[in-house]
């Protein structure tokens, strides 16, 4: 447990012009002298005079000890309560980071008035802009509300599945252009009647199968688009809704507090169920989350392929079929031609059956490793609660955001 994070940062107090109220660590790390250092602390902190023109606005979290950044005309960094100076006027971006809590991003816009500087009641969660930017480019928007991660892999995914598409695409309009060429030379060869019977059969025989190539490859092409759209869609839904915006509450005029929500065991589980690895990256297991994520779009596009593989074996078994009847009705089936189909008939039907086992397996694995993501995101992948460095008591000066100094004694375990 962090005290400093979770209660009130605060040992000690002084109280200085009957002001009181949190008060902000500048931490000294305690030592074998820690005691006599108290005392010096403390005595020193009685003499200090409250400074002149003391801020009367600051950036809280629930709970206390977030690290805040703005980003904007000038930046500020800190860890909560953090006081903002009047020359911090115009639109800012805010990031909050608490080990253990969700990031919150958001915009918030700052004016001075009267001497004071006020926080402006439009505040935005950058949604929008997340939105637009996911849109364009599929996890840029992940990106932009700091979280690489996941931007890497629905980017990675996303992009990938779109220049498989392409290139299936492409492969597809070549075996189409010479189905309709050897299509068309055989509608001239059966109106001319200078092509002898069996020349006639084999170009028919040849038609149907470069008909089967184009159907495969269209197939192929049209599974890629589908894959493709389904993660550019996915992509979207976790820009806009599974990352926190600034949830802003006005205590009084003076304080700005940011409430932080918990990585808690059913959001890491819906993100993981959405996409298998983003319940790790949302917790920081960026080498788990990156090996889940790698692991369901191989054995998932295995099984996409034998999926295909199954469904044109079918396909080819129709044409096949349908071939042979217009042979037949056209009195152009040898029994040499016969042979051949019968032979590929029952090749197709058993690279069917291989394609359909294969294709099981291959799905089985894809759900037994999203199964897996989800359950490492609810039982071994807990966020820490503390942050690198907090290895044991600190000691030093504290100061309100009304200017009140003290000494004060933070406690992380």
């Amino acid at each position: 447990m962090d005290f400093a994070r979770i209660y009130t940062p605060a040992c000690f107090r002084v109280h200085q012009g009957g002001t009181a109220g949190l008060m902000r660590l500048i931490s000294i790390v305690t030592n074998a002298r820690a005691l006599g250092l108290l005392f010096f602390l403390f005595a020193i902190s009685l003499l200090t005079p409250a400074p002149a023109g003391a801020q009367e606005l600051s950036i809280w979290t629930y709970p206390s000890g977030g690290f805040v950044d703005l980003e904007g005309p000038t930046s500020l960094r800190g860890v909560t309560p953090v006081p903002l100076p009047q020359r911090l006027h115009g639109r800012y971006r805010v990031h909050v980071t608490l080990p253990g809590y969700e990031d919150r991003v958001g915009a918030i816009e700052l004016r001075s008035r009267d001497d004071r500087l006020t926080l402006l009641p439009d505040i935005s969660s950058l949604r929008v802009e997340r939105f637009f930017k996911s849109l364009l480019v599929p996890g840029s928007g992940q990106v932009s509300g700091h979280r690489k991660t996941a931007g890497l892999i629905w980017g990675g995914a996303s992009i990938g599945y779109g220049a498989t598409s392409l290139v299936l695409d492409r492969r597809y309009q070549d075996r189409h252009d010479i189905y309709q060429e050897a299509r068309g030379v055989l509608e001239e060869a059966a109106l001319s009647g200078e092509v002898s019977n069996e020349d006639l059969a084999l170009l028919v025989d040849t038609v149907f199968s470069l008909e089967i190539q184009s159907n495969a490859a269209r197939r192929d092409r049209n599974l890629a688009l589908y894959v493709t759209g389904g993660l550019w869609a996915a992509n979207l839904i976790d820009a806009v809704f599974f990352h926190s915006g600034l949830d802003l509450n006005r205590g009084n005029d003076n304080v700005i507090l940011i409430g932080m929500n918990r990585k808690t065991p059913l959001r890491r589980a819906l993100r993981s169920a959405l996409f298998p690895g983003m319940g790790q990256a949302y917790t920081g297991r960026n080498w788990r989350a990156v090996l889940y994520a790698g692991a369901a779009i191989a054995t998932g596009s295995t099984a996409l392929h034998s999926h295909a593989d199954f469904q044109e074996e079918g396909d080819r078994a129709d044409i096949l079929n349908r071939e042979r009847t217009e042979l037949e009705n056209a009195s152009l089936l040898t029994p040499e031609l016969a042979a051949d189909l019968d032979r590929r008939l029952t090749r197709s039907a058993n690279d069917r059956s291989d394609a359909y086992d294969r294709r099981n397996i291959w799905a089985i694995a894809t759900g037994a490793i999203w199964a897996a993501s989800i359950l490492d995101a609810v039982f071994l992948s807990e966020p820490s609660a503390t942050a690198p460095g907090d290895t044991g008591p600190e000691l030093g000066f504290l100061t309100t955001p009304t200017g009140t100094n003290g000494v004060g004694v933070r406690l992380a375990f």
